[in-house]
């Protein structure tokens, strides 16, 4: 009753009236709230619980004291269940400023429960005495609510809430509004941030050697190694020229970089594009493969390595789990001696990386030795930050040992360790793709689709192709570079190839296949590759264009497209373009 008559007082206010109060007086957000009757309803309720504090009268006792609603949104404040007959009444109505209220204040005059057809007046029912006053917004808060146990003669009243707030489910048995779980439509852009299963990433593709006959799919090795004992002996030559000491630590820095990374690097733009690895050293990677077509790449025998700082993390793993370490206050460490001796135990001899001189000698700092500058790269906070490190840490402690060096495997050095350690076991890496997606798991939507795409796309390695690549990447699609002689896109389910080739081409490619006669080559190919690969006529494979920009954005000085000294003109490449329905694409 008393919040029936505060709203008549209350909803006469307009809706900057209603929040500054709501505000500045109460304390109350009112960002939750969209229209003007939820704002009139929480003044009114926040009235009659200020009278109720400043009186100390129990409002709760005065009306029902079970039925009352702990809101938390930024606040608590108590609320009465709202009936669904009261609840008709209050949304079948619309309140704006000019609507006239009766004087609830007056007990003497009972509103009408029907609306005047004539006026504008609204007439509001007062509450049974059995039955609480309606006073409940639908929020998207969190609400407990305290039941009210019904005797064995009384029956609890049936509520059916949830046609007239869709955003909660309401039970025939119980007054408890539950909010819905959460779904955002399709076109809505939290429907991007949803949950979504994963499943394990599709495995590459085997392909027979008739399918490679037919469409490619070279394989690459891998080329660490190479690069690895490539940086090294320039590392040597760096040394000797104070000119050339920022390319001597670079140096370091990229082959414990390029040692630490798990994963295959099959070409000299991939091993470029690690962080940490100086882009400066590009033409030496190449130099690195320079002529080894038919050759077999180097790799370190099994359970060696071709580096100190791998071999060097594996040895002090080693060392903590087979012999007694010397005590230490922050853990485990073993003398620089001892660590020398099992560092060259794991080193591959073909390598050339073993550590040759003694203890003393590491020791002087005019020593610019590659082998143990990799060591000090693994202790230094600031050469290992883009690899989580440091991963060693170097203690003087004198009368331990002859030298009074001392080093600790720390927590990121131990688990790289491991990793390095089961890496080494495998033995060497088997020829893969150029490039393939990382992750170990895929969206469920992917199923176990794998897109095989052309190592030339994007200009090539050297140009667009890991641009490309890297947000497939960060999209988390199935996908894997090789060398494919028709088409730039092919699709594999499982083993199998799907029935569809792609092609796809800028308008300036249109333009220089159009001159050097790749259009109707490429076009002959996958015209002939859709029969043999789709088993005749009738399972033809669809072969498709993905044509990209305008001719006409595309145009050079004498109107041609792309070169001048190509001379195809605009008319020419969207006559080309227009023919390929026809073609059957």
């Amino acid at each position: 009753d008393r919040v029936d008559r505060a709203l008549g007082s209350t909803i006469t206010l307009s809706m900057s009236q209603l929040k500054s109060e709501l505000e500045n007086i109460y304390g109350i957000c009112t960002k939750g709230y969209l229209e003007k009757r939820e704002l009139a309803m929480a003044l009114a309720q926040a009235r009659v619980d200020a009278t109720s504090s400043a009186t100390g009268t129990d409002l709760e006792e005065a009306t029902n004291p079970d039925d009352s609603i702990n809101v938390s949104f930024g606040m608590e404040r108590s609320f009465f269940d709202y009936a669904g007959d009261k609840l008709d009444d209050y949304d079948d109505v619309e309140v704006n400023d000019d609507t006239e209220i009766p004087n609830l204040s007056k007990p003497t005059k009972t509103p009408s429960r029907n609306k005047s057809p004539n006026s504008n007046r609204i007439d509001l029912l007062e509450s049974d005495s059995d039955v609480c006053s309606p006073m409940f917004t639908p929020q998207p808060v969190k609400m407990a609510l305290q039941q009210k146990t019904p005797s064995n003669t009384e029956k609890a009243p049936d509520y059916q809430l949830t046609k007239k707030c869709p955003g909660f489910l309401s039970s025939s048995s119980s007054k408890l509004l539950t909010p819905c779980a959460f779904s955002p439509p399709l076109n809505s852009p939290m429907a991007t941030f949803a949950a979504k299963r994963k499943v394990p990433t599709p495995s590459i593709p085997a392909l027979s050697n008739d399918l490679i006959n037919e469409i490619g799919g070279k394989l690459y090795p891998d080329l660490r190694h190479n690069f690895i004992l490539a940086l090294t002996c320039h590392a040597r030559k760096f040394r000797h020229n104070s000119y050339q000491r920022a390319s001597f630590d670079a140096a370091l820095r990229s082959v414990v970089v390029i040692s630490m990374h798990l994963s295959p690097i099959r070409s000299p733009e991939a091993a470029r594009r690690l962080k940490g690895v100086a882009s400066h050293f590009y033409e030496i990677l190449k130099e690195s493969v320079a002529g080894s077509k038919g050759k077999k790449p180097y790799h370190p025998k099994k359970d060696k390595f071709s580096c100190v700082a791998s071999a060097a993390l594996v040895a002090l793993l080693d060392m903590e789990e087979s012999s007694e370490p010397m005590n230490s206050t922050n853990g485990n460490s073993f003398p620089m001696e001892d660590l020398i001796q099992n560092i060259n135990r794991l080193i591959d001899t073909r390598s050339n990386a073993s550590l040759n001189q003694t203890a003393e000698q590491y020791m002087d700092p005019d020593n610019l030795d590659p082998g143990w500058g990799q060591v000090k790269k693994l202790c230094a906070t600031n050469a290992n930050t883009d690899l989580d490190g440091p991963f060693i840490k170097e203690r003087k402690k004198k009368g331990a040992c002859p030298s009074g060096v001392v080093f600790e495997l720390l927590e990121a050095g131990r688990e790289m360790a491991k990793k390095l350690r089961d890496l080494a076991k495998k033995g060497p890496a088997e020829p893969g793709p150029l490039r393939q997606l990382p992750n170990n798991t895929v969206d469920e939507e992917f199923g176990n689709v794998t897109m095989s795409m052309d190592h030339r796309e994007g200009g090539g390695s050297s140009k667009g192709l890991h641009t490309m690549c890297d947000q497939l990447d960060i999209r988390g699609v199935p996908y894997v570079v090789r060398e494919l002689k028709i088409a730039d896109y092919v699709f594999f389910v499982g083993d199998k190839l799907a029935p569809v080739l792609i092609e796809r081409k800028s308008a300036e490619d249109v333009a220089g296949s159009l001159h050097d006669g790749r259009w109707e080559r490429q076009q002959r190919n996958m015209r002939k590759a859709q029969y043999v690969l789709g088993d005749g006529h009738a399972r033809r494979c669809q072969i498709c264009y993905i044509i990209e920009g305008d001719p006409n954005k595309r145009k050079v000085h004498g109107g041609n497209v792309g070169r001048r000294t190509w001379f195809q003109s605009v008319d020419d490449c969207e006559s080309a373009i227009s023919e390929l329905p026809l073609l059957g694409f």
